[in-house]
């Protein structure tokens, strides 16, 4: 089970204690840990990660998880539909890097905004940061 931390803030300094929470969570998420910290707008987001590594063990299942400059993700959980829906995008032209789940999420995402979430089954913990709309989406 992975770990996930998060801030939206006009105040910088809470990237440490976006890194104080990846600490506190390392125990849920032992193989890996990715942190991504940007503005948007007058807010500093933080997105961090602690990877817990099941479906797909390589480099393309590291999360955070970007999708060209617009699109960032972290996500916890399991779909269990996420080989349907991949062939579902391969057939409108999206090419994959891995076999993770969370890349399937991003590009579903890209193709049926905020719509997607409900297309997938499973359990689950998200965070999208979209630069495009210049929104966070948050969903469980």
């Amino acid at each position: 089970m992975c770990g996930l931390s998060f801030y939206c803030s006009s105040d910088r300094q809470l990237s440490n204690a976006l890194k104080d929470s990846m600490n506190l969570t390392r125990h849920r998420g032992p193989d890996d840990q990715g942190l991504y910290e940007t503005k948007l707008n007058d807010k500093y987001i933080g997105l961090g990660f602690n990877r817990l590594s099941i479906i797909d063990l390589t480099e393309a299942g590291k999360q955070p998880m970007h999708h060209e400059e617009d699109y960032t993700i972290i996500f916890n959980g399991e779909i269990y539909n996420h080989k349907t829906l991949r062939i579902e995008l391969e057939n409108k032209g999206y090419s994959f890097k891995g076999t993770s789940d969370t890349e399937v999420i991003i590009k579903l995402y890209v193709e049926y905004g905020i719509g997607a979430i409900s297309m997938l089954h499973g359990m689950f913990g998200i965070i999208i940061l979209d630069k495009k709309l210049n929104k966070i989406h948050i969903a469980r």
